[in-house]
């Protein structure tokens, strides 16, 4: 008996932790249906509206074999400026953020500084720093969870949202 309770707990956990969408035995059916309509409220709330900007583009010295990824792009600058909200889809051996990022920038013709290294001080007019005690600075966000390092490490996957802000904070 012990043994099936912990089949049954161990088939529960590996549902709740697989992918959404996917079936389980039936002996577990309940639980599968609850957990994928968990995972179906969780993944159809969209981080943002996404407009109509449109890039396509290829990375330079992509491979034959790169893949082409499209992710959801929003820049929002401070005064909630919007300067690109649309879809950037690129053809990338790496997908890195930065990549993303760089073309929706390079299709607006946005002064940047910082996204090749990962740290954005600058997108278009806004540049991050201080002022008296509130500090300024470009933060971004992967599918509303908000990165813990550079943009140009942070590997997006196809149908992301990547979310640009300009914000501060008082010291």
């Amino acid at each position: 008996m012990k043994n099936k309770i912990a089949l049954l707990g161990a088939i529960a956990v590996l549902s709740l932790l697989g992918a959404c969408g996917q079936t389980a035995s039936s002996s577990v059916a309940s639980e599968a249906n609850s957990s994928a309509a968990a995972c179906s409220v969780l993944s159809s709330a969209a981080p943002f509206v996404v407009g109509t900007d449109k890039v396509v583009a290829t990375t330079e010295g992509a491979s034959q074999y790169a893949p082409t990824f499209t992710v959801n792009v929003s820049i929002v600058g401070g005064k909630n400026e919007n300067y690109f909200n649309g879809t950037v889809k690129l053809t990338s051996d790496t997908m890195w953020a930065s990549e993303f990022t760089t073309e929706a920038i390079a299709d607006k013709g946005l002064a940047q500084d910082g996204v090749a290294t990962g740290f954005v001080n600058t997108i278009g007019d806004y540049t991050g720093g201080a002022v008296g005690d509130l500090y300024y600075y470009w933060s971004f966000s992967v599918n509303n969870v908000y990165a813990s390092f550079g943009c140009n490490k942070y590997q997006m996957r196809d149908g992301d949202y990547l979310a640009w802000s300009f914000v501060s904070y008082k010291s």
